[in-house]
């Protein structure tokens, strides 16, 4: 889905078993990877002597900030904050350059590291410093997410039985991993929550694993009237909204799903 934007930038895919100019991952394919170290040391020489890795991630800070405990899930094996990480890449033989820190998830990095080259070391500081004051390197801060867990499905669960006390029907958006483990700790069937819509086809017709709610499309959700929509990916709701615009028309509400 990137190569359009990187062949504008001058930029081809590399082949495969040939050192690579820049290397791209994170949360894509890494943070999948049982043993991180040989992850890593993959990435590393799969690059040029001058070639740049580039990381992307959800920040361990994002989710300690943010109480998102329902952003650990299986199939994950590392949730890396950037210290940690720059000092992974460093035994490796590669020097951070740069790190960005933007609004994505609540809180998403892209680092940038090389061989060699100029370091930005304002910009790192940057980044570092708040995720340190977050805790990253805490293990009592990072155990407080249990805390948030309870408080919110319960709070969730109580929502719902009100809404339905008073004859408002609710429904979803994005049927997500994080939906799904929100809505089986909360035990929500579809007598509460009347559907979730997901703009993949391959997942409408279906349901949300563990529970009744059937997944819909977005056209189907619109159709429904809904009195409340819960957005259970936070960066889809502006998207939501705007390609939806007949729920608001009809006096419809969204909101989004606290993690």
């Amino acid at each position: 889905m990137w190569l359009d934007l990187l062949a504008e930038l001058g930029l081809d895919p590399g082949r495969s078993g040939e050192p690579a100019d820049v290397v791209i991952d994170g949360c894509f394919g890494i943070a999948h990877e049982p043993d991180q170290l040989r992850a890593f040391g993959e990435r590393v020489r799969s690059l040029r002597s001058d070639g740049v890795l580039i990381l992307q991630f959800h920040t361990l800070a994002a989710m300690i900030e943010g109480a998102q405990w329902n952003a650990v899930r299986l199939g994950q094996y590392a949730y890396y904050s950037s210290p940690v990480v720059i000092d992974m890449l460093a035994r490796l033989g590669l020097k951070t350059l740069t790190a960005r820190r933007f609004p994505l998830c609540g809180g998403t990095v892209l680092l940038a590291a090389s061989r060699g080259g100029a370091v930005d070391a304002a910009g790192i500081d940057a980044v570092c410093s708040g995720e340190l004051a977050a805790g990253v390197l805490q293990a009592e801060a990072i155990s407080r997410l249990q805390d948030s867990v309870e408080r919110t499905a319960s709070g969730l669960r109580g929502m719902l039985v009100q809404e339905r006390r008073e004859g408002r029907t609710v429904y979803g958006y994005s049927a997500s991993p994080l939906a799904v483990s929100l809505l089986n700790l909360s035990d929500i069937d579809a007598s509460l929550l009347r559907g979730v819509a997901d703009a993949s086809p391959a997942k409408q017709g279906r349901r949300l694993p563990g529970t009744d709610v059937p997944i819909i499309s977005p056209t189907d959700l619109a159709a429904s009237g809904p009195d409340l929509v819960l957005v259970f990916a936070s960066d889809l709701a502006e998207e939501a909204r705007s390609r939806l615009p007949e729920v608001e028309a009809r006096g419809g509400r969204w909101i989004i799903a606290e993690a």
